[in-house]
């Protein structure tokens, strides 16, 4: 979501997610549907997940910025940092504002 509006994906693969957001843009939130895994007897996990990440990144003409798991767990909307095979990742609660200073004036923002 960018100002309340939503805003799709213009490219999706497997494992990441692109999506360009006007410059005058004042906020933005990862915005996604959520679940309680405990409630769907799939896990004894009692917190409202939306999406799982690994970092967020936002790429500015001639340079590119990315917040990782780490960076993301403890703002608003995400959960503390989770580690599998794959390394570190964070939980969103299905509505995670992205801090001014990663996005503003991007071209695009990935999520993966």
């Amino acid at each position: 979501m960018v100002d309340g509006r939503r805003i799709d994906a213009t490219d999706v693969d497997r494992r990441r997610h692109v999506f360009r957001l006007p410059a005058a843009a004042a906020s933005a939130r990862i915005v996604s549907r959520a679940g309680i895994p405990i409630e769907h007897a799939v896990a004894r996990d009692a917190r409202e997940l939306g999406v799982a990440l690994r970092r967020v990144v936002a790429h500015r003409p001639g340079r590119s910025e990315a917040l990782e798991a780490e960076h993301l767990s403890g703002l608003s909307g995400f959960h503390p940092i989770e580690r599998d095979r794959d390394g570190a990742f964070c939980w969103t609660n299905g509505d995670a504002a992205l801090p001014d200073s990663l996005w503003a004036g991007a071209d695009g923002v990935n999520r993966r």
